[in-house]
Protein backbone atom coordinates (compact mmCIF):
# COMPACT_ATOMS: atom_id res chain seq x y z
CA UNK A 1 0.00 0.00 0.00
CA UNK A 2 1.27 3.32 -0.76
CA UNK A 3 -0.33 6.71 0.00
CA UNK A 4 1.34 10.47 -0.79
CA UNK A 5 -0.24 13.13 1.34
CA UNK A 6 2.23 16.16 0.08
CA UNK A 7 0.88 18.35 -2.60
CA UNK A 8 2.95 17.77 -6.34
CA UNK A 9 2.67 20.63 -8.52
CA UNK A 10 2.62 18.46 -11.79
CA UNK A 11 2.63 21.29 -14.08
CA UNK A 12 1.04 24.10 -16.38
CA UNK A 13 0.53 24.11 -19.92
CA UNK A 14 -1.45 27.65 -20.86
CA UNK A 15 -2.52 28.25 -24.40
CA UNK A 16 -3.95 31.73 -24.86
CA UNK A 17 -5.16 33.21 -21.68
CA UNK A 18 -5.98 29.69 -20.81
CA UNK A 19 -3.85 27.79 -17.69
CA UNK A 20 -4.77 25.04 -15.62
CA UNK A 21 -2.42 24.12 -12.99
CA UNK A 22 -2.79 20.38 -11.81
CA UNK A 23 -1.40 19.76 -7.97
CA UNK A 24 -1.92 15.66 -6.47
CA UNK A 25 -2.97 15.81 -3.19
CA UNK A 26 -3.35 11.98 -2.83
CA UNK A 27 -2.22 8.67 -4.21
CA UNK A 28 -3.62 5.45 -2.71
CA UNK A 29 -2.89 2.52 -4.37
CA UNK A 30 -4.64 -0.34 -2.97
CA UNK A 31 -6.80 -2.49 -5.84
CA UNK A 32 -9.39 0.20 -6.54
CA UNK A 33 -11.38 -1.02 -9.31
CA UNK A 34 -10.93 0.73 -12.25
CA UNK A 35 -14.00 1.80 -13.51
CA UNK A 36 -16.40 1.97 -10.65
CA UNK A 37 -16.18 5.50 -9.15
CA UNK A 38 -19.03 8.20 -8.47
CA UNK A 39 -18.77 11.73 -7.16
CA UNK A 40 -20.86 13.72 -5.33
CA UNK A 41 -20.20 17.24 -3.31
CA UNK A 42 -16.84 17.19 -1.41
CA UNK A 43 -17.34 13.12 -1.60
CA UNK A 44 -16.41 10.33 -4.06
CA UNK A 45 -16.98 6.41 -3.60
CA UNK A 46 -14.37 3.99 -5.08
CA UNK A 47 -14.70 0.58 -4.90
CA UNK A 48 -12.14 -1.85 -4.03
CA UNK A 49 -13.19 -5.70 -4.60
CA UNK A 50 -16.90 -6.22 -2.93
CA UNK A 51 -16.64 -3.22 -0.81
CA UNK A 52 -17.48 0.65 -1.65
CA UNK A 53 -15.25 3.08 0.07
CA UNK A 54 -16.11 6.55 0.55
CA UNK A 55 -13.81 9.35 0.45
CA UNK A 56 -13.88 13.33 1.69
CA UNK A 57 -11.31 16.28 0.37
CA UNK A 58 -12.55 17.33 4.50
CA UNK A 59 -10.02 14.01 5.63
CA UNK A 60 -7.95 12.48 3.46
CA UNK A 61 -6.22 10.35 5.80
CA UNK A 62 -8.64 7.18 4.87
CA UNK A 63 -12.36 6.62 3.88
CA UNK A 64 -15.45 8.10 5.87
CA UNK A 65 -17.26 5.10 5.54
CA UNK A 66 -17.02 1.44 3.98
CA UNK A 67 -19.97 0.30 2.59
CA UNK A 68 -19.82 -3.82 3.57
CA UNK A 69 -21.73 -6.99 2.01
CA UNK A 70 -21.83 -6.96 -1.82
CA UNK A 71 -21.72 -10.97 -2.97
CA UNK A 72 -19.42 -10.00 -6.01
CA UNK A 73 -16.70 -7.86 -7.35
CA UNK A 74 -17.97 -4.14 -7.99
CA UNK A 75 -18.01 -2.62 -11.33
CA UNK A 76 -19.93 -0.04 -11.63
CA UNK A 77 -21.41 2.87 -9.25
CA UNK A 78 -23.52 6.05 -9.87
CA UNK A 79 -24.55 9.02 -7.20
CA UNK A 80 -28.21 10.28 -7.57
CA UNK A 81 -28.00 13.77 -8.69
CA UNK A 82 -29.26 14.86 -5.05
CA UNK A 83 -26.50 12.98 -3.35
CA UNK A 84 -28.94 10.78 -1.84
CA UNK A 85 -28.70 7.22 -2.96
CA UNK A 86 -25.53 4.91 -4.46
CA UNK A 87 -26.00 2.86 -7.05
CA UNK A 88 -23.92 0.00 -7.08
CA UNK A 89 -23.23 -2.84 -9.59
CA UNK A 90 -21.57 -6.06 -9.46
CA UNK A 91 -20.22 -8.68 -11.86
CA UNK A 92 -21.92 -11.85 -10.58
CA UNK A 93 -25.17 -12.21 -11.64
CA UNK A 94 -26.12 -8.93 -13.05
CA UNK A 95 -26.96 -7.74 -9.42
CA UNK A 96 -27.62 -3.81 -8.68
CA UNK A 97 -28.18 -2.49 -5.12
CA UNK A 98 -28.93 0.79 -4.19
CA UNK A 99 -27.17 2.51 -0.47
CA UNK A 100 -29.28 5.51 1.31
CA UNK A 101 -25.83 8.15 2.01
CA UNK A 102 -27.39 9.33 4.73
CA UNK A 103 -28.15 6.52 7.25
CA UNK A 104 -25.62 4.29 4.84
CA UNK A 105 -27.66 1.24 5.16
CA UNK A 106 -28.98 -0.59 1.83
CA UNK A 107 -32.70 -0.24 0.69
CA UNK A 108 -34.94 -3.24 0.02
CA UNK A 109 -38.28 -3.88 -1.91
CA UNK A 110 -40.93 -6.16 -1.69
CA UNK A 111 -42.25 -6.54 -5.29
CA UNK A 112 -45.71 -8.06 -5.70
CA UNK A 113 -45.27 -11.67 -5.59
CA UNK A 114 -42.14 -12.05 -4.04
CA UNK A 115 -41.29 -14.17 -1.30
CA UNK A 116 -39.84 -11.13 1.31
CA UNK A 117 -37.67 -7.97 0.99
CA UNK A 118 -35.46 -8.01 -1.48
CA UNK A 119 -32.36 -6.23 -1.93
CA UNK A 120 -31.07 -6.33 -5.13
CA UNK A 121 -32.51 -5.01 -8.50
CA UNK A 122 -32.46 -8.39 -10.31
CA UNK A 123 -32.87 -8.50 -14.50
CA UNK A 124 -29.22 -8.17 -16.05
CA UNK A 125 -27.72 -11.94 -16.60
CA UNK A 126 -24.09 -10.87 -16.63
CA UNK A 127 -21.89 -8.21 -15.17
CA UNK A 128 -23.52 -5.12 -14.59
CA UNK A 129 -20.83 -1.61 -16.14
CA UNK A 130 -22.95 1.36 -16.75
CA UNK A 131 -25.20 2.99 -14.30
CA UNK A 132 -27.12 6.41 -14.63
CA UNK A 133 -29.90 8.02 -12.57
CA UNK A 134 -32.26 10.51 -14.50
CA UNK A 135 -31.56 14.36 -12.85
CA UNK A 136 -35.11 13.81 -9.69
CA UNK A 137 -33.64 10.69 -8.57
CA UNK A 138 -36.55 8.97 -9.16
CA UNK A 139 -35.14 6.27 -11.94
CA UNK A 140 -31.84 4.44 -12.60
CA UNK A 141 -30.58 3.03 -16.06
CA UNK A 142 -28.40 0.03 -15.97
CA UNK A 143 -26.35 -1.61 -18.54
CA UNK A 144 -24.70 -4.70 -18.89
CA UNK A 145 -22.40 -7.46 -20.63
CA UNK A 146 -26.25 -8.68 -21.92
CA UNK A 147 -26.45 -5.97 -24.46
CA UNK A 148 -29.61 -4.43 -22.63
CA UNK A 149 -30.24 -1.06 -20.45
CA UNK A 150 -32.81 -1.66 -18.10
CA UNK A 151 -34.65 1.21 -16.26
CA UNK A 152 -35.46 1.12 -12.63
CA UNK A 153 -38.25 2.82 -10.68
CA UNK A 154 -35.99 3.49 -7.48
CA UNK A 155 -38.91 3.90 -4.87
CA UNK A 156 -40.48 0.54 -6.15
CA UNK A 157 -37.50 -1.53 -7.15
CA UNK A 158 -40.13 -2.26 -10.35
CA UNK A 159 -38.30 -2.95 -13.90
CA UNK A 160 -40.25 -0.24 -15.91
CA UNK A 161 -38.35 -0.45 -19.03
CA UNK A 162 -35.58 -2.21 -21.05
CA UNK A 163 -34.04 -0.72 -24.10
CA UNK A 164 -32.67 -3.33 -26.80
CA UNK A 165 -30.80 -1.98 -29.82
CA UNK A 166 -27.23 -2.38 -28.92
CA UNK A 167 -25.50 -5.84 -30.75
CA UNK A 168 -22.47 -6.00 -27.85
CA UNK A 169 -22.01 -5.34 -23.99
CA UNK A 170 -23.34 -0.88 -22.62
CA UNK A 171 -20.18 0.77 -21.67
CA UNK A 172 -22.10 3.84 -20.57
CA UNK A 173 -25.09 5.39 -20.18
CA UNK A 174 -26.25 9.02 -19.04
CA UNK A 175 -29.30 10.90 -18.93
CA UNK A 176 -29.70 14.47 -20.27
CA UNK A 177 -30.26 17.29 -17.52
CA UNK A 178 -33.72 17.47 -18.87
CA UNK A 179 -34.43 13.70 -17.89
CA UNK A 180 -35.85 13.16 -21.80
CA UNK A 181 -33.13 11.36 -23.86
CA UNK A 182 -31.09 8.50 -22.19
CA UNK A 183 -27.29 8.02 -24.49
CA UNK A 184 -25.51 4.77 -24.23
CA UNK A 185 -22.37 3.38 -25.84
CA UNK A 186 -21.71 -0.06 -26.54
CA UNK A 187 -18.54 -2.24 -28.17
CA UNK A 188 -20.38 -1.92 -31.24
CA UNK A 189 -19.29 1.43 -31.54
CA UNK A 190 -22.33 3.28 -31.80
CA UNK A 191 -24.01 5.97 -29.26
CA UNK A 192 -27.85 5.47 -29.57
CA UNK A 193 -29.89 8.36 -28.22
CA UNK A 194 -33.50 7.12 -26.27
CA UNK A 195 -36.79 8.70 -25.95
CA UNK A 196 -37.08 8.22 -22.26
CA UNK A 197 -40.82 8.61 -22.18
CA UNK A 198 -41.54 6.13 -25.23
CA UNK A 199 -38.39 3.87 -24.79
CA UNK A 200 -38.22 4.56 -28.47
CA UNK A 201 -35.00 5.05 -30.25
CA UNK A 202 -35.25 9.01 -31.10
CA UNK A 203 -32.29 9.37 -33.46
CA UNK A 204 -30.31 7.13 -35.98
CA UNK A 205 -27.17 5.74 -34.39
CA UNK A 206 -23.91 7.55 -34.51
CA UNK A 207 -21.21 5.98 -35.37
CA UNK A 208 -18.60 6.50 -33.18
CA UNK A 209 -15.59 4.04 -33.63
CA UNK A 210 -14.33 0.20 -32.66
CA UNK A 211 -15.49 0.89 -29.26
CA UNK A 212 -17.75 3.57 -28.08
CA UNK A 213 -16.29 3.39 -24.24
CA UNK A 214 -18.24 6.59 -22.31
CA UNK A 215 -20.51 9.26 -22.70
CA UNK A 216 -21.90 12.12 -20.86
CA UNK A 217 -24.03 14.89 -21.36
CA UNK A 218 -22.39 18.22 -20.49
CA UNK A 219 -24.26 20.18 -17.77
CA UNK A 220 -26.42 22.92 -19.81
CA UNK A 221 -27.43 19.52 -21.91
CA UNK A 222 -26.18 21.05 -25.07
CA UNK A 223 -23.17 18.91 -25.85
CA UNK A 224 -22.85 14.94 -25.90
CA UNK A 225 -18.95 13.62 -25.58
CA UNK A 226 -17.70 10.43 -25.98
CA UNK A 227 -14.32 8.38 -26.27
CA UNK A 228 -13.34 5.46 -28.34
CA UNK A 229 -11.08 2.17 -29.02
CA UNK A 230 -9.08 4.05 -31.43
CA UNK A 231 -8.03 6.79 -29.10
CA UNK A 232 -10.58 9.67 -30.31
CA UNK A 233 -12.51 12.29 -28.32
CA UNK A 234 -15.78 13.49 -30.06
CA UNK A 235 -17.90 16.14 -28.74
CA UNK A 236 -21.44 16.67 -30.86
CA UNK A 237 -24.05 19.24 -29.80
CA UNK A 238 -27.39 17.86 -29.00
CA UNK A 239 -29.05 20.26 -31.28
CA UNK A 240 -28.83 18.52 -34.64
CA UNK A 241 -26.15 15.88 -33.32
CA UNK A 242 -23.24 17.62 -35.45
CA UNK A 243 -19.85 16.78 -34.51
CA UNK A 244 -18.78 19.92 -32.46
CA UNK A 245 -15.10 18.84 -32.53
CA UNK A 246 -12.88 15.53 -32.52
CA UNK A 247 -9.35 15.10 -31.27
CA UNK A 248 -7.43 12.19 -32.08
CA UNK A 249 -4.31 10.49 -30.70
CA UNK A 250 -1.31 10.77 -32.31
CA UNK A 251 -0.80 6.82 -32.21
CA UNK A 252 -3.74 4.58 -32.45
CA UNK A 253 -4.74 3.43 -29.10
CA UNK A 254 -7.97 4.11 -26.81
CA UNK A 255 -9.42 6.59 -24.75
CA UNK A 256 -11.69 5.29 -22.08
CA UNK A 257 -13.62 7.41 -20.13
CA UNK A 258 -14.69 11.11 -20.65
CA UNK A 259 -16.63 13.54 -17.83
CA UNK A 260 -17.61 17.68 -18.21
CA UNK A 261 -16.62 19.61 -15.16
CA UNK A 262 -19.32 21.21 -13.68
CA UNK A 263 -19.50 24.26 -14.91
CA UNK A 264 -18.96 22.55 -18.40
CA UNK A 265 -16.07 24.32 -19.32
CA UNK A 266 -13.65 21.23 -19.16
CA UNK A 267 -13.79 17.86 -20.46
CA UNK A 268 -10.89 15.27 -18.97
CA UNK A 269 -10.37 12.39 -20.54
CA UNK A 270 -8.15 8.96 -19.48
CA UNK A 271 -6.06 6.77 -21.92
CA UNK A 272 -3.91 4.06 -22.46
CA UNK A 273 -0.80 4.60 -20.95
CA UNK A 274 -2.40 6.29 -17.86
CA UNK A 275 -2.01 9.82 -19.60
CA UNK A 276 -4.74 12.32 -17.85
CA UNK A 277 -5.74 15.23 -20.21
CA UNK A 278 -7.79 18.47 -19.52
CA UNK A 279 -8.99 19.77 -22.83
CA UNK A 280 -11.53 23.29 -23.41
CA UNK A 281 -14.94 22.29 -24.19
CA UNK A 282 -15.60 25.19 -26.93
CA UNK A 283 -12.22 24.19 -29.11
CA UNK A 284 -10.71 21.13 -28.03
CA UNK A 285 -7.21 22.80 -27.00
CA UNK A 286 -5.51 20.72 -24.55
CA UNK A 287 -5.31 22.85 -20.92
CA UNK A 288 -3.37 20.29 -19.24
CA UNK A 289 -1.66 16.77 -19.29
CA UNK A 290 -1.41 14.93 -16.44
CA UNK A 291 0.91 12.12 -16.20
CA UNK A 292 1.57 9.89 -12.78
CA UNK A 293 -0.77 7.24 -13.50
CA UNK A 294 0.83 3.22 -13.85
CA UNK A 295 -2.12 1.20 -15.79
CA UNK A 296 -5.25 2.46 -18.23
CA UNK A 297 -7.11 5.45 -16.87
CA UNK A 298 -10.76 4.33 -16.97
CA UNK A 299 -12.03 6.18 -13.92
CA UNK A 300 -12.20 10.17 -14.08
CA UNK A 301 -14.88 12.45 -11.95
CA UNK A 302 -14.40 15.77 -11.09
CA UNK A 303 -15.87 17.21 -7.45
CA UNK A 304 -19.31 19.58 -7.33
CA UNK A 305 -16.71 22.85 -6.73
CA UNK A 306 -14.86 21.36 -9.96
CA UNK A 307 -11.60 22.06 -7.92
CA UNK A 308 -10.47 18.62 -7.83
CA UNK A 309 -10.38 15.57 -9.90
CA UNK A 310 -10.57 11.73 -8.69
CA UNK A 311 -8.83 9.69 -11.19
CA UNK A 312 -8.31 5.35 -11.19
CA UNK A 313 -6.20 3.02 -13.26
CA UNK A 314 -6.12 -0.29 -14.11
CA UNK A 315 -3.69 -0.94 -11.70
CA UNK A 316 -5.57 -0.48 -9.00
CA UNK A 317 -4.47 3.16 -8.57
CA UNK A 318 -6.83 6.17 -7.22
CA UNK A 319 -5.43 9.91 -7.33
CA UNK A 320 -6.81 13.46 -6.21
CA UNK A 321 -6.07 16.26 -8.23
CA UNK A 322 -6.64 20.00 -7.22
CA UNK A 323 -7.21 22.15 -9.82
CA UNK A 324 -6.50 26.15 -10.19
CA UNK A 325 -7.09 27.97 -12.99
Amino acid sequence: MRMVLTMITVGVLALGTVAVTAELELVRDEGYHHHALASWDSNWAVARGRDVEIWSTEDLSGPRRTLKGHRSEITALEVSPNGRWLAVGESGGGRISIWDLSSGQRLSWSPPGSDGPMEYLVGHQFTVWALAFCPEGELLASGAYDNEIRLWDVATGMEVGVLRGHRSWIRSVDFSPQGNVLASSSCDGTIRLWDVDTLREMHSPIEAGVNAYSVEFSPDGMLLATVTNPGETLVYETDGWSERWTYALPRRSATYVVSFSPDGSTVVTGEHGGRVQLRGTRTGNVLEEMEGHSGDVWGAAFLADGEYLVTTDTNGEMRLWRLER
